[in-house]
Order: C-alpha cells, then structure tokens, then sequence
C-alpha cells in the first residue's frame, strides 16, 4: 500500500534561523561599550513622546471641571445659605451662671468651687485653667452645684493662682449658661 503524496505546505523559516525578523527591531548585545551608546538612544524619538496635545486636552478637561465644581458650591449656597454657626446674638442670649469662689488662698484638700443651680441644666461643665492660660481640668462634667478636686487631681493642683469656669448643659447638649472667669489661688496642695 502506498502513502498519499503530502501536500504542499506554506514556506515555514526554520527555526534555527539567526537575526532579526522582518519588521522587529535589531538585537543589541550588551557589553560595557554598548551601554555608553545605549544612552543616546535612550532618548525617545519624536514619535514616541507624548503628544503635547493630548496633554493639554487634559489640562483643559481640568479646568473645566473645576469651574463646574466651583459654580455648583455656589448654587447651593446661594440656595441654602452657608451652614449655621451661632451668631453674636445667639451666643450673648446665654445667662451668666453665678459662683462662689474662694476668696483666701486655700489648701488644694480644701478647695470646694461652688455655683447657683440652674433651672433645666442636667450637668456641669467645671474647666480649670492656670493663670498663664494651661488647662488643669478642661472639662469635668458635674451632676451638682459643687466640685471638689479628686485625689487623684490634687497632685495637679500645684500651689499658684488658677482661673475656673464652669457652664450649665441641658439634656440636648446645649449651654443654657456660663460663669465668667474667676481666680482663686491654692496656697499648697496638702
């Protein structure tokens, strides 16, 4: 029995075959002298930078998005108005909480600040502060009329002059009034 002719095939290269291909780049070997003119060519050529005006099309679609950002803020305020803060009326409409301070130096175990019940108040806000201005206590909340420092706050409470504050809070969180400062000065601390 015979076998069939094979047919013709496409030309195949052998794959033995040295050099480059047709439309590929040429192979460079590397050596220490190649590397000083591989720099040159590192260099992209014209056509393989960037196209200064694709660039600047971003650019341009930039700008215009934030102009649209920036117009819209300003509907929206214009429509809303700017977010509440209180304004001087609101924050002088607040009452003035009366204290008892000492007014002898006194010993840090004996100090007790004390204040006028306020009607509506669910606690206290007692902030204390050394005269240059240093927070000591900022805040200690209070459910009384009257704070005495803890023992573990009287190593805090050095002998100096202090300035205290303390403002009534509501069940929403809101001051419904606020002492002014008021010295007092603690002669030593036990």
């Amino acid at each position: 029995m015979a076998l069939p002719a094979p047919e013709e095939s496409p030309q195949v290269p052998p794959l033995n075959r040295v050099g480059p291909r047709q439309g590929s780049a040429p192979l460079r070997l590397h050596s220490p002298d190649a590397n000083r003119t591989q720099r040159s060519d590192s260099i992209p050529s014209a056509s393989e930078r960037p196209n200064p005006l694709h660039i600047n099309r971003f650019l341009w679609l930039l700008l215009g998005l934030a102009t649209v950002f920036l117009v819209g803020v300003q509907i929206y305020l214009r429509t809303n108005g700017p977010v509440d803060s209180p304004s001087e009326a609101q924050v002088g409409e607040v009452a003035t909480l009366s204290v008892i301070s000492p007014v002898m130096p006194v010993r840090g175990t004996d100090l007790r600040l004390s204040w006028d019940r306020t009607p509506g108040a669910v606690n206290y806000l007692v902030r204390i502060h050394t005269v240059p201005g240093v927070p000591v206590v900022d805040p200690m909340v209070v459910w009384g009329e009257n704070w005495r420092p803890s023992d573990e706050l009287l190593p805090g409470l050095q002998a100096g002059s202090y300035r205290w504050t303390v403002e009534a809070v509501d069940g929403a969180g809101r001051v419904l009034a606020q002492s002014l400062p008021t010295e007092f000065e603690i002669s030593q601390t036990r």
